[in-house]
């Protein structure tokens, strides 16, 4: 973001916040809240219903995601690859590289 002369043009918001967002922190948090967001779609309303993802832990590439049952949990361990793959694909970013599964008290999920 270049500070204006005086006298000079004003910049665009649009422009000065396409700048922020583009710095690699910035972006970085983009894509995990587009992460937490693909989620549903990623997979389905059904499974949906019984997990929710929770949030991601950017140093690590962690998505948490809390599951009503642990029958629901073991399903979704043996589909965390192809979860991992649609939801980099959606965001567009490898961003995710693993992602943790644990039970809830189901009020939540």
């Amino acid at each position: 973001m270049k500070n204006r002369e005086p006298g000079g043009k004003p910049e665009h918001i649009g422009t000065i916040l396409e700048s922020i967002l583009e710095q690699p922190e910035m972006a970085r948090q983009s894509q995990a809240h587009a992460a937490l967001q693909v989620w549903e779609s990623v997979v389905g309303l059904e499974l949906s219903r019984h997990c929710r993802a929770q949030a991601v832990v950017l140093d690590q590439g962690t998505m948490i995601v809390e599951v009503e049952h642990s029958a629901w949990m073991h399903y979704l361990q043996m589909q965390e690859e192809t979860l991992r793959e649609r939801i980099n694909s959606a965001i567009g970013h490898p961003l995710i590289r693993r992602i943790r599964f644990r039970l809830g008290d189901g009020a939540d999920v």
